[in-house]
């Protein structure tokens, strides 16, 4: 399989989503959790900032609720998640 700047964002973007929590009711739940994600690849660094930007345009528009704070590389991100 050919790596892309969308593969490896759809990566991401798999393993956050396993980890999400059950969307929670408006008065309880979760309120802050942290989700660590990563993908080995080889690629340049215009790639690696495409498929950062991608997997942050997925991301928002499936975590819309939450606020996000996003620190570390491809290699080694850490999504905290606060509502």
């Amino acid at each position: 399989m050919e790596i892309s700047a969308q593969s490896i964002a759809a990566e991401l973007m798999g393993q956050v989503e396993k980890l999400l929590p059950a969307r929670p009711l408006v008065s309880g739940g979760f309120h802050h959790f942290v989700i660590r994600a990563s993908v080995t690849a080889e690629v340049s660094p215009t790639m690696s900032s495409e498929a950062f930007d991608i997997f942050l345009c997925k991301l928002a528009d499936e975590c819309r609720e939450w606020s996000v704070e996003i620190s570390g590389s491809l290699d080694d991100l850490v999504i905290t998640f606060s509502r």
